[in-house]
Parts: structure tokens; sequence; C-alpha cells
């Protein structure tokens, strides 16, 4: 935690998540069982969102839209949002959130060729 190192991402995971499990069934990634995406389970208060960066690497340009409304608004922001219990993957959700916030359509391959990892926020004072 705070004010530790950790040598790995992997103690770093045992130290935050001493419960953590390989979720196999979310890892939609193309990967060598060593290598399976470690994904901590949900926690009370804590929602998981997509994140989407459209960039375009030629130019150096990323796309970014402005937020109208909820956290960040009046900011620009890339594009993502809340993943559903009826999405397939968090791939799948970060897919249908491009597609929902900017219609554009990005294979569900490529979304998940270049998946990086989970962002989870917790509202202390949400009481959803």
């Amino acid at each position: 935690r705070l004010g530790k190192s950790h040598p790995s991402l992997q103690s770093y995971l045992d130290a935050v998540y001493p419960d953590l499990v390989l979720d196999k069934k979310h890892d939609t990634t193309k990967r060598d069982d060593d290598d399976a995406v470690l994904r901590p389970p949900v926690r009370p208060k804590q929602k998981e969102f997509s994140l989407v960066v459209v960039t375009e690497s030629r130019y150096k340009r990323i796309l970014l839209g402005m937020k109208n409304r909820g956290f960040g608004k009046g900011f620009y922001n890339a594009f993502g949002g809340k993943i559903d219990p009826g999405d397939k993957s968090p791939a799948y959700g970060a897919m249908r959130e491009l597609k929902e916030e900017t219609n554009i359509n990005v294979p569900l391959d490529v979304i998940q060729r270049c998946y990086v990892g989970l962002l989870r926020f917790t509202f202390d004072d949400d009481d959803e």
C-alpha cells in the first residue's frame, strides 16, 4: 500500500487484494496462461468503468469529448462509461460505450488487442 515499495504488480495486488483470483471468464485478450489478466473482485461501493482513448498516431492526436453531465462535467475527457452487467466482457463494454458516445465502430478484436487494464472508482458518498 502507500509507503511500501512493491517489486512487482503481483506483490502490490497481493497486499491490496488478499482474496485476488484469476478471472479467466472475463479475460478477452489472447495471452498465455502465465499472463492471465488479474481482475480484483468488485468491492461494495466500487463500480467498473471503461475508458477508451482514440488516437491517430500519424499526427500524434487524440480524440476527446466534452463531458456534459456527472463527474467531470464541463471538462474534456476520453470516452467510456460504466460496464453493464449484460456486457460479455470489459472490452465489449468499452466497444459499446465508444459507439454510444461517438458513433465510432471499432471491432471487438481491436479493442481486445489494445486492452490495457481496468479502472475502478470508489464513491464513498454515493448511496447506490
